[in-house]
């Protein structure tokens, strides 16, 4: 999942509470309400219906309601089959895998009038269309990086020689029969299946694509529909509506008949709505929290963990502010950083109630997965010194003298400007840029950093960071698929290191060695040891400051967030399993259903 950056931090509502938020299960189906009312704010509008090259939030939690894959996380967090039956094969090395599709399953137009069938022909047209150079799909690495052959027939897209004969040559995807696809990687893969959650692996109907050619994915009915819900209403900026598919194969883990999605210009609209009754949950800002604790609101709720981790990564190669640049190479002033930064003030804006909560110690989402014993990655030996917690203001403080005398020695000025990006008239980035700057300040020395805002107007990315003009970013990764790799290789400088490449601009050839030998290795507690001290050598050299996790928002809601699917890795926000109310839980309930998960 692409980083967010810090503004996304503060998530405004969601179509469906929080996207990455999960739990575990409690039953089947929701013994509450039939019809959901929900909301999400017009600054987060899907971007289209196109799921195949889809790769942001705000487009992909409407999607995932219209669209299945093979796969799918339930309640217990096991992967099991979705449009696929259960009991997939794969060969000893893991470099094949076979699937095969349920019975009866079914395309549906918007209207739920029946299509056709799903087949395995679609599944191999949904690789072939991400692969088309034209549609200038921004999730080709995430077919390329595992399909045998995927990256050659890219190329000869892009070189305009591709034809239909190259790819059944080529491409590691073939559809055995009707009901069977067979996938062939580039190499051992133990967690392919998860990567199979992700949308560009999602199927299309090659016939329905001819007849609407490049409107696909424009609007509703450009679309078919093969999951658990149809988009029955779509007003852009102002609302939205599913409806239940009453054809779908599991219509009986589906728990609204209809969900109702009004799109609202601000955070405090919900508020009132929900006050009004007219909204089945809301999601609290700091203040609005701390109104309804002064007043004895006992329906607060912690909505529990996400699986985003956010990060401060430093930038290496700022444009224009070579001090910074000395800085950022130099290991004691990153420990000063690693040490010294509290994000407990930044964690007050989501959670007052228990901003500790949000603290990050770690790259790589401690719950990610877990060795065959069940100890969670996190809690791997190679990790525990930092598990514990990392802030220390005695060793910061070491690290800082030792980051001054050595910096001085190269000519480097006192106190450092440190660029910051926000997002200028926007005043949730601006409070959020005080904080910040008050708090990093406070923690570091007003002799050592000063930070300094970039404002941009539309987008952080094109006016501030590809020009590199910022010192540091905050941002977040959540895992496309359920393995360390996904997080540890966007620290490497390989070429499609999303992270590295687009923030930090730093090589360690021994770090990119490792990332890449341990990939290699399919027994999977081998395979995690070996990340989990790649990742203590990535935090021993301080390259990113774990920030904060995503999760964790003080909501009111009639949905308990703990009976839905649980996933740290992919899209988890399918409105399936949920269990709800016609009231709202109180806080309660809520801490004995975390104790149950």
């Amino acid at each position: 999942m692409r980083g967010e950056g810090i503004m996304k931090k503060v998530l405004s509502g969601a179509l469906i509470g929080a996207l990455v938020l999960t739990g575990c299960g409690k039953s089947s189906t929701s013994s509450g309400l039939k019809t959901f009312h929900t909301y999400e704010l017009q600054s987060r509008e899907t971007e289209g219906f196109n799921y195949l090259t889809a790769n942001g939030t705000v487009t992909l939690q409407v999607t995932q309601q219209l669209i299945e894959g093979l796969v799918e996380y339930n309640p217990d967090g096991e992967l099991v089959g979705a449009q696929a039956k259960d009991g997939w094969k794969v060969n000893d090395d893991s470099s094949v895998w076979t699937f095969t599709l349920k019975d009866g399953l079914k395309w549906y137009n918007q209207d739920g009038s029946e299509y056709g069938d799903v087949t395995a022909d679609d599944f191999i047209e949904g690789i072939k269309y991400n692969l088309d150079y034209d549609n200038a799909s921004p999730n080709v690495e995430m077919i390329t990086s595992f399909v045998k052959g995927a990256e050659e027939y890219y190329e000869a897209s892009e070189a305009g020689t591709a034809t239909d004969e190259l790819f059944d040559e080529t491409v590691g995807v073939k559809a055995l029969d009707d009901k069977t696809i067979e996938y062939t990687l580039v190499g051992s893969k133990p967690y392919f299946d998860s990567v199979l959650n992700y949308t560009a692996y999602n199927p299309l109907n090659e016939k329905f694509l001819d007849e609407v050619g490049d409107s696909f994915g424009t609007t509703p009915d450009t679309i078919l529909y093969n999951g658990p819900y149809l988009l029955s209403e779509f007003d852009q900026n102002a609302y939205k509506e599913f409806t239940k598919n009453t054809k779908y194969w599991d219509k009986d883990n589906v728990p609204f008949d209809t969900v109702s999605v009004n799109m609202l210009e601000s955070q405090a609209k919900a508020y009132e709505m929900y006050n009004a009754g007219e909204l089945d949950w809301v999601q609290l800002t700091q203040d609005e929290v701390l109104t309804e604790q002064a007043n004895g609101n006992d329906t607060l709720v912690d909505s529990g963990p996400g699986g985003m981790v956010y990060q401060i990564y430093f930038n290496h190669a700022q444009e224009g502010n070579d001090d910074w640049n000395k800085a950022a190479d130099n290991i004691n002033f990153r420990k000063a950083w690693f040490y010294g930064i509290d994000a407990t003030e930044y964690n007050k804006r989501t959670n007052p109630i228990d901003p500790d909560s949000l603290t990050a110690t770690t790259i790589t989402y401690p719950n990610l997965v877990y060795t065959s014993d069940g100890t969670a990655y996190g809690d791997l030996d190679e990790l525990k010194e930092y598990r514990n917690g990392i802030h220390d203001v005695t060793k910061a403080a070491e690290y800082k003298a030792k980051a001054m005398e050595e910096l001085k020695a190269e000519g480097v000025t006192f106190p450092l400007q440190v660029s910051l990006a926000y997002n200028v008239g926007n005043q949730t980035s601006e409070e959020t840029f005080q904080v910040e700057k008050s708090s990093f300040e406070a923690a570091l020395g007003s002799d050592f950093i000063e930070i300094v805002g970039v404002p941009y107007i539309r987008s952080a990315s094109s006016e501030v960071y590809t020009p590199n003009l910022h010192s540091i970013v905050i941002s977040a990764w959540g895992a496309d698929y359920a393995d360390p790799y996904n997080f540890l290789f966007q620290l490497t400088s390989f070429g499609d290191a999303y992270m590295n490449n687009k923030y930090s601009h730093f090589d360690d050839e021994e770090l990119n060695t490792r990332v890449d030998e341990a990939n290699k290795l399919i027994d999977t507690d081998e395979r995690y040891h070996a990340f989990a001290s790649i990742e203590a050598y990535i935090l021993d050299n301080a390259y990113t400051v774990p920030f904060s996790t995503s999760g964790h928002q003080i909501q009111m809601t009639k949905v308990n967030n703990y009976s839905r699917a649980k996933t740290y890795s992919g899209y988890s926000g399918k409105m399936k399993y949920w269990e709800t109310q016609d009231k709202a839980y109180t806080t309660a309930e809520y801490e004995e259903f975390a104790k149950e998960d």
